[in-house]
C-alpha cells in the first residue's frame, strides 16, 4: 500500500466535507491540493480546525498550492506547505516592522527583515539586529496576507434557479422511484407441469445461401489452410552389391557350337544362381591325337542376388536351361572366387508413407479451418460433416522409392461450409412438427431435445438436412389468455387458476422481490415457463 495519499480540492468544497475525505484514507500521510480562492484557505478557522483534526485522526497532513496568501496562513497554523508536489518543504519567512516610535526620528516608516548576527554576544547583553529593507512585491504580498485574515473569503451558497433544478431533480427521481417499486420491479414467475406426449420426428431442412425461399438462409465460408510437416519414412531397400567372377563353359556334347545368350543361369550344387552377363557361344568338340576333346569359352557371370553369401570358391555349375540329357555334357566350372557380394539395406520413402503423412496433414488442417470457419461466423451453426475440402497443393519433398530417414510433407487445401443460424432451424422445426398435431394440440416452444443433424446433400449454394428430434406435444393451454387473467391475482388464486386446468399436473408460482404479493399489472412482467414431468 502507498505510503501517502493526495486529495484533490474543488474551490467551493467545505471544511466538513474534507475532513470527510482525510477520514477514509488508509495512508498515514495526505498531501491536499488546494486551488487559488479556496474558502477553506481563506479561512484561518478553517485551517485551525483542519490542524484539529489531523492530531485526532493520526495523519501527517500538507497542503499544496500556489495561492500566496493561502501558504502564509496554512504555514501560520503550522503545515507542512509546498507550490508543487514535487517541491520541498515551502519555508515561510519571517518578517518584523520596526516600531513607529523608533522610526520617527528618521523619516517615513519602512520595513524591514530582520537577520540576526551570526556572531557570539555577552550573556547580558542584547544581540545585535541588522535590518534588511522590503522589496515592494514582498510589501505588497504582506498586504494581501493581513487583509485575508482580516476579511476571510466570503462562503458562496446555491443560486436560486440551481436550487430549483437540483428540487425538480429530486422530485422527478421520487417518482420514478416509486413508478419503478410499484409497476417495473415486481415479477412473477409460473412454473406448470402439464401432461406432455413425447414425439420423435426426422424433420427435412433446407438451407440455401442464394434462395430465399428455403427453409432457412445459410451463409457460404470459406477458408484456406496450408501447412508442413517432417515424417519418418518406414520402407526398406537393398541397395548390396552382387558377387562377380568368370566361368569357363565347356560343351562335350557334339562337334557343332553352342550358343548361350546374355542373361543365360548356371546354377551350383547348393542352388545359388549367377547369371551370364554377355552372349557367348560355346565351339563344339574337336579331335586331337585321336581323342575327342571338349570345346570351351569363358564367360562373366553375376550373382542372381546380393549378399555375402555370393562370394563363393571354385565351383561346378549346371545350366538348367538346356535340355536334360545335354546337361551333363555342357556345365560350368569357375577356377577362381566370386567376389564383391555386399549386403545392405537402406530407408526410403514407401507409398504408405505418403498416405498416411496425407492424412495425418488432413486432419490437422481441417481441425485449424474448423476453429477459423467458427471464427467467421460467430453466432452461427457448422456441422464438421458438411466441411468440405478441396486440395490445392500436395508435395512430399521425396518421391516414393526415394532414400532417407525422413521426408517433409506440405499441404495446402481450401475449405468450405454452409453455415445456418440454429435459433432459426428450431422454429421451422418447430413449425413443421406443428403441422403434423391434431387442433387441439400444441408443441411445447423450447423443448426440442436430442437434436442429431443428418446430411443429405452439401454444395456451395445449398445444405440438405434431416433433423432426428424429440419435441413434447400438449393440450392447448391457452397461456396468453391467462396472461390477461392473472395480473393482480395472489399466489393462492394464481395456484387455484390452474388447478381448474386438468391438463395441468402441478403449478408454483414465485414472486420478486420479496415483498410482491401480487401478480404484477404489468403483463410483460409475467412468465410462465412449462417443465416437462421427468424431464
Amino acid at each position: 500500500m502507498e505510503k501517502e495519499k493526495t486529495i484533490y480540492i474543488e474551490a467551493d468544497e467545505e471544511i466538513t466535507s474534507l475532513i470527510s475525505r482525510i477520514k477514509k484514507t488508509k495512508q498515514p500521510k495526505v498531501s491536499i491540493v488546494v486551488p487559488k480562492g479556496s474558502i477553506i484557505l481563506g479561512s484561518i478557522v478553517n485551517l485551525k480546525m483542519l490542524k484539529k483534526h489531523e492530531k485526532t485522526l493520526g495523519k501527517e497532513l500538507s497542503i499544496v498550492t500556489t495561492d500566496k496568501v493561502g501558504r502564509h496562513l496554512a504555514s501560520q497554523v503550522g503545515f507542512e506547505v509546498r507550490h508543487s508536489l514535487d517541491e520541498q518543504k515551502f519555508e515561510d519567512k519571517k518578517e518584523e516592522k520596526i516600531p513607529v516610535s523608533q522610526a520617527a526620528s528618521t523619516g517615513p516608516v519602512i520595513k524591514f527583515k530582520k537577520e540576526p548576527d551570526v556572531k557570539k554576544m555577552p550573556e547580558k547583553e542584547e544581540p545585535e539586529i541588522t535590518f534588511k529593507k522590503i522589496s515592494e512585491e514582498e510589501e505588497k504580498e504582506e498586504s494581501e496576507i493581513h487583509k485575508a485574515v482580516k476579511n476571510p473569503t466570503p462562503k458562496k451558497g446555491l443560486k436560486k434557479g440551481t436550487k430549483r433544478l437540483f428540487l425538480g431533480f429530486g422530485i422527478f427521481s421520487f417518482l420514478v422511484g416509486v413508478l419503478a417499486v410499484l409497476f417495473i420491479l415486481p415479477k412473477a414467475t409460473i412454473y406448470i407441469s402439464p401432461k406432455a406426449e413425447e414425439l420423435r420426428e426426422d424433420i427435412p431442412l433446407e438451407i440455401k445461401t442464394q434462395d430465399k425461399k428455403a427453409d432457412i438462409p445459410g451463409t457460404l465460408i470459406e477458408v484456406t489452410e496450408e501447412t508442413s510437416k517432417d515424417f519418418q519414412t518406414t520402407g526398406k531397400k537393398d541397395v548390396g552389391e552382387k558377387a562377380k567372377g568368370t566361368i569357363i563353359v565347356y560343351n562335350e556334347w557334339d562337334s557343332s557350337a553352342q550358343p548361350l545368350v546374355a542373361g543365360t543361369r548356371f546354377v551350383t550344387s547348393d542352388g545359388k544362381i549367377f547369371k551370364t552377363t554377355e552372349a557367348v557361344n560355346v565351339p563344339g568338340t574337336k579331335v586331337e591325337a585321336g581323342k575327342i576333346v571338349a570345346g570351351t569359352s569363358n564367360v562373366n557371370v553375376e550373382a542372381g542376388e546380393q549378399g555375402e553369401s555370393y562370394n563363393i570358391g571354385p565351383s561346378n555349375f549346371t545350366i538348367p536351361g538346356l535340355p536334360a540329357d545335354k546337361q551333363a555334357k555342357i556345365y560350368g566350372k569357375s577356377s577362381g572366387a566370386m567376389t564383391g557380394g555386399l549386403t545392405k539395406k537402406v530407408n526410403v520413402v514407401s507409398k504408405s508413407d505418403i498416405e498416411e503423412a496425407k492424412a495425418n496433414l488432413s486432419d490437422d488442417l481441417k481441425n485449424k479451418a474448423k476453429d477459423d470457419l467458427n471464427k467467421k461466423v460467430v453466432g452461427k451453426k457448422i456441422l464438421e460433416a458438411a466441411i468440405q475440402e478441396e486440395v490445392v497443393e500436395e508435395k512430399p519433398s521425396l518421391s516414393e522409392g526415394q532414400e532417407g530417414d525422413k521426408f517433409t510433407l506440405t499441404s495446402k487445401k481450401n475449405f468450405w461450409t454452409v453455415a445456418f443460424s440454429e435459433a432459426e432451424a428450431k422454429k421451422v422445426i418447430s413449425s413443421k412438427i406443428k403441422e403434423t398435431l391434431s387442433q387441439d394440440k400444441e408443441i411445447v416452444e423450447d423443448k426440442l431435445e436430442n437434436i442429431e443433424y443428418k446430411i443429405v446433400s452439401v454444395a456451395k449454394d445449398n445444405l440438405n438436412l434431416s433433423v432426428s428430434v424429440t419435441a413434447f406435444a400438449t393440450k392447448k393451454l391457452e397461456l396468453t389468455k391467462a396472461k390477461l387473467d392473472l395480473p393482480g391475482k395472489s399466489k393462492e388464486e394464481a395456484l387455484e387458476y390452474f388447478r381448474q386446468n386438468n391438463e395441468i399436473t402441478d403449478t408454483k408460482v414465485e414472486f420478486w422481490p420479496f415483498w410482491v404479493s401480487k401478480v404484477p399489472l404489468n403483463r410483460s412482467r409475467i412468465e410462465i415457463k412449462i417443465n416437462i414431468p421427468g424431464k
